[in-house]
């Protein structure tokens, strides 16, 4: 047995024994469990920002903007995110420390265009129209953001009225999406959505669609109840109603669903939704000349997975009103790196190269804003830990990934960075090269394991040593 194999086989071991770890993960949390975490003060923050700023000049020209609102009317029952409840004061009182922060960071982005904004949750929508005018005025009077780009503002049905979507257009936003999740009345009861229904949904894509936003609905596989017969209905009934965009997301369950909802077995919740999700795919790319609505990706659809990938059907109707599309956290979407700066509770900021992070303060959010006490969860990266990130993220839901788009992204090659993993899945044969692309194995369990190699070996039988100890909690 070579050294490659014994490498392969106790990696192999380790997930299969702490089974829970690889289900709840995607690829891309192998990174945040290589490294060790380190708290920052917002004044850490500030000056790991002004440093970027300075020293990257070529990468300060892509930068995304995110903002979190984590309140909602209801928690719905499969939601990862962070979100609550909560009563009209502590939403004020969010807002007011939300503001501080704003302008805590004016100075360190006085000279920076901002590529997109995206307003997430939570609900965004749950703001009264006073408080979304409260928030906009103190945002664009402190940042600024570039007129092609897109300006996204989640919305649930239920709170978004046509007022609210006056304000978000009289604010320069130009998309909004909606979550759906599906219309079948058992699967939203399960989801917590009951109050959820169609002339509502109708009512808000009507009143969008007439003030020109981009509408995007979103629909999710593998809820309890759901069937692809529910699945494929609710689409349909979606597509009747003419958004521009109609994503379906793979659900990603926590460890409390699919104990509740799925006796706990994480193998074959999966395995089912890789099932399904694939059987509505093909359904609905075979009527898309029907549905008008077209899976862009269908062409490559072989190499994709369906789990923790969102599928965009965009109606052959579809004219964007902006040029430059919001990355998310994830930079590969882009032609060239991209940073990603955050506020609110929860939410997720991306320093190309140098710094990942997010707001610590769960639980906290009403607390004044203060400088000494708040603190952020970050891990310092390097160029090597981008490279990582950048297969990782492709991985998560495709098989393989492109050398050139690798190349154009770093200016370096994968072949040069990763030569001697690359030799060692070869010799187990966990690796295939055909051409431009790197494939690794279509089994999702097996594709985990081998993203491991990507790693320095004694790191990671390190932290196996260190997860074990601890009785499989994740560290």
């Amino acid at each position: 047995m070579n050294i490659a194999q014994e490498k392969y086989n106790l990696y192999k071991k380790f997930l299969k024994q702490f089974k829970d770890y690889y289900s709840l993960s995607f690829l891309t949390n192998l990174i945040r469990w290589t490294k060790k975490p380190i708290f920052f003060s917002p004044k850490q923050i500030r000056a790991y920002w002004e440093e970027f700023l300075d020293l990257n000049k070529d990468y300060t020209n892509n930068i995304n903007f995110y903002l979190h609102i984590p309140f909602c009317r209801s928690k719905c029952s499969y939601c990862l995110y962070y979100s609550r409840t909560s009563t009209e004061q502590e939403i004020e009182e969010y807002l007011n420390n939300l503001i501080e922060e704003i302008y805590f960071f004016k100075p360190t982005f006085s000279n920076i265009e901002f590529t997109t904004l995206y307003i997430g949750g939570g609900t965004p929508s749950i703001l009264s129209q006073k408080q979304m005018e409260e928030l906009f005025i103190n945002l664009f009077a402190v940042f600024k953001f570039k007129k092609k780009g897109e300006k996204t503002f989640e919305c649930n049905p239920s709170s978004t009225t046509l007022e609210k979507l006056k304000t978000l257009k009289r604010f320069g936003f130009n998309r909004v999406s909606l979550g759906v999740q599906n219309l079948d009345k058992k699967v939203l009861k399960f989801a917590n959505r009951a109050y959820e229904n169609y002339d509502l949904i109708r009512k808000v894509v009507k009143n969008a669609k007439k003030l020109n936003f981009e509408v995007n609905t979103d629909l999710m596989i593998g809820l309890k109840g759901d069937s692809i017969k529910s699945i494929m209905k609710s689409f349909i009934a979606l597509t009747k109603l003419q958004p521009d965009t109609i994503t379906l997301y793979s659900f990603q369950p926590s460890e409390e669903y699919v104990k509740k909802h799925f006796h706990n077995n994480y193998y074959t919740f999966n395995t089912n939704l890789e099932k399904k999700a694939r059987k509505i795919y093909q359904r609905l790319n075979s009527m898309k000349n029907v549905l008008n609505y077209v899976n862009l990706e269908e062409e490559k659809f072989e190499i994709y997975t369906s789990v923790s990938i969102g599928h965009a059907y965009i109606s052959k109707n579809f004219k964007p009103t902006y040029e430059d599309y919001y990355g998310f956290t994830a930079p590969i979407t882009y032609a060239k790196p991209c940073s990603l700066f955050g506020l609110g509770t929860a939410s997720n900021s991306y320093i190309f190269s140098a710094l990942q992070y997010n707001d610590a303060a769960l639980g906290r959010e009403v607390a004044d804003f203060n400088q000494r006490e708040k603190k952020y969860w970050a891990m310092i990266f390097n160029l090597k830990d981008e490279m990582r990130y950048f297969i990782l993220q492709h991985l998560s839901h495709k098989t393989c990934f492109s050398q050139k788009e690798f190349k154009t992204f770093f200016k370096s090659s994968f072949k040069t960075n990763f030569r001697t993993a690359i030799k060692n899945l070869k010799s187990i044969n966990k690796i295939k090269i055909k051409g431009d692309l790197v494939f690794l194995p279509t089994n999702p369990f097996e594709r985990y394991v081998t993203c491991l190699f990507f790693f320095d070996h004694e790191s990671v039988n390190k932290k196996i040593k260190e997860f074990s100890k601890n009785e499989g909690k994740i560290l």
